[in-house]
């Protein structure tokens, strides 16, 4: 998943690795610098040690300026990256089926979204970004060190092999941890945007001693979990810190041994010392960065299982609706062993009116969301006029269709705002909408109008209100089909009954209601009512016929 991501990015990736090089390389040539003064200042050339002085002047500036442009570039790259990761992930997750979309919890997306990609920055991005700049400053320094001691340098590449055993002892157990970090972060998130979402239950039940136990073991849990990968981690630092001292306390005495002998000058022995600190200093990042970029495959796994996932058609042909929408043998089960619908065939013809009635759990919105395009494993077909619903671009199915559901869910936002969207509609459009919905009735009420603002999900409007905003949301599209399930279920029947009237008025509007009322005047006016048992049709006709032979749905309705 990554490469992508450096693909996109290589001509800032380029521009930050050559400042990043030509920055380590400076740094490493730093102590031959201090070799030349270290030696003037033995010999007393004081005319040499002023013009050392105003070079190194000039060369420190230069790095500085190396090293800001080199750290401006890799964070600008960082940024990016990031971004692009959210970016698909989000658009990998808000593409999907909505059946897929609601087999993960909605808190599983925020997490990755949010602890994930920090994550992935902070222990893969980062880092790798770093070894890049080390391993170049290690190959420099390795240069010097042969050709001002090949006996140093020995002794400095022998310990190598210690250290690097160390990485590869924690790799696999910090991967573990970090991956256990991500899961609980996850569950945290959950689980706290579950206590929150239930902040009326709680108070109203007086649960706030029991949810703060809950939510202070989720805590602890969390806690305890971030410190197990933490103590990993202090681990490998540890025991890299503690051999790179041991390689400078090697590197001094065999130095000083061999200025004793006269093998090399006291300019040299501080420019090894030097050297060995920017020998070892890569390596000992290497050691530690290693084990974190090993440790986020698990998480990069998921994120590009997000990002990668299935979306709905994206090159179908337009949905059209100018004759029917028809289900043919039309079979569909959430679990692979119970149906919940089974061999269902139905018709709705354009501008008709059809109520949809049965038993709570007959099929009723299973059906809607399947003709809706929540799910793609059904068997039978769906035709939109005479095109399949697989063949379909499914994400243009709201230019046909819009659904008005029961669990009305509104943007915090103004009122204007969230009936609109992202749509712009004339004055007389508006008028329509919010009269037939009954906006227009509450609008007085409410001291900025249409500029409202109602909160999140809508909590400064009362049930009702939502449900006639949602309805306002679906009418002022003008779209063909309207879905009522149970959309009007929040109102007093008497303002129910005003708006389903209105809706049935529309001659050209083609109307489908799942409901559980059973007002026979009501019922009366839709063309077809459909009668459902058990994920199946029981009977479809006009209501006085279907009552007078179909004795199931007679004995439904109590009569």
């Amino acid at each position: 998943m990554m490469k992508r991501y450096w693909k996109r990015n290589k001509l800032l990736l380029a521009a930050a690795l050559l400042l990043c090089t030509v920055a380590a390389l400076m740094t490493t040539f730093v102590s031959l610098l201090l070799q030349q003064v270290t030696d003037t200042a033995v010999s007393g050339d004081m005319a040499l040690f002023k013009k050392l002085l105003l070079f190194a002047a000039c060369y420190m500036i230069l790095l500085c300026l190396m090293n800001y442009f080199g750290s401006l570039a890799s964070k600008l790259l960082v940024q990016r990256m990031t971004r692009q990761i959210r970016s698909d992930v989000y658009e990998g997750v808000m593409h999907q089926y909505p059946g897929e979309f609601y087999k993960t919890n909605t808190a599983d997306y925020i997490s990755s979204l949010i602890n994930d990609v920090k994550i992935i920055e902070e222990n893969y991005i980062l880092p790798l970004m770093l070894n890049i700049e080390v391993i170049v400053m290690f190959v420099s320094t390795l240069v010097l060190l042969l050709v001002l001691s090949p006996a140093v340098t020995a002794i400095l590449l022998g310990t190598l092999l210690l250290m690097f055993a160390v990485p590869a002892l924690m790799g696999k157990l910090l991967e573990k941890r970090q991956d256990a970090v991500s899961r609980q972060l996850a569950r945290f998130t959950e689980k706290t945007k579950d206590i929150l979402s239930g902040f009326e239950v709680i108070r109203s039940y007086r649960l706030l001693p029991n949810m703060r136990l809950k939510f202070e073991e989720e805590n602890k849990r969390t806690a305890d979990c971030k410190f197990a990968a933490d103590k990993v981690t202090a681990l490998n630092e540890g025991l890299s810190d503690t051999l790179s001292y041991l390689c400078v306390v090697v590197v001094i005495f065999t130095s000083a041994f061999f200025v004793i002998k006269g093998s090399i000058t006291m300019g040299t022995l501080m420019a090894l010392l030097q050297l060995s600190g920017s020998f070892l200093t890569p390596v000992l990042l290497i050691m530690e960065n290693l084990p974190k970029i090993k440790s986020v495959k698990p998480i990069v796994k998921r994120l590009c299982d997000y990002a990668d996932t299935e979306v709905e058609a994206e090159h179908g042909k337009d949905p059209s609706f100018e004759r029917e929408i028809a289900a043919q043998d039309l079979t569909f089960s959430y679990d692979g062993n119970l149906d919940a619908l089974h061999h269902v065939s139905l018709r709705f013809v354009k501008g008709e009116k059809y109520a949809v009635v049965g038993h709570s759990g007959c099929g009723k919105s299973t059906l809607i969301k399947i003709l809706s395009g929540y799910y793609r494993d059904y068997q039978g077909e769906i035709l939109y006029d005479e095109d399949s619903l697989r063949l379909l671009d499914t994400r243009n199915l709201g230019s046909i269709l819009s659904v008005l559901h029961q669990s009305v869910y509104l943007f915090n936002d103004t009122i204007k705002n969230n009936i609109a969207l992202v749509g712009d509609f004339d004055e007389e459009t508006w008028q329509q909408a919010l009269s037939a919905s009954g906006v227009s009735q509450f609008l007085p009420q409410l001291e900025n109008g249409l500029d409202s603002q109602v909160g999140e999900n809508g909590n400064r409007l009362s049930g009702g209100q939502r449900q006639r905003v949602a309805l306002a949301r679906a009418l002022i599209r003008d779209a063909k089909v309207i879905i009522l399930d149970e959309g009007t279920s929040a109102l007093d029947p008497k303002t129910a009954v005003e708006i389903e009237n209105t809706l049935l008025a529309q001659e050209d509007l083609t109307v489908v209601t799942i409901t559980h009322s059973l007002n026979p005047a009501l019922l009366s006016r839709y063309d077809q009512v459909i009668y459902m048992e058990n994920g199946a049709v029981k009977g479809m006709a006009a209501y006085e016929q279907l009552l007078e032979n179909n004795p199931s749905f007679r004995n439904f309705c109590g009569v």
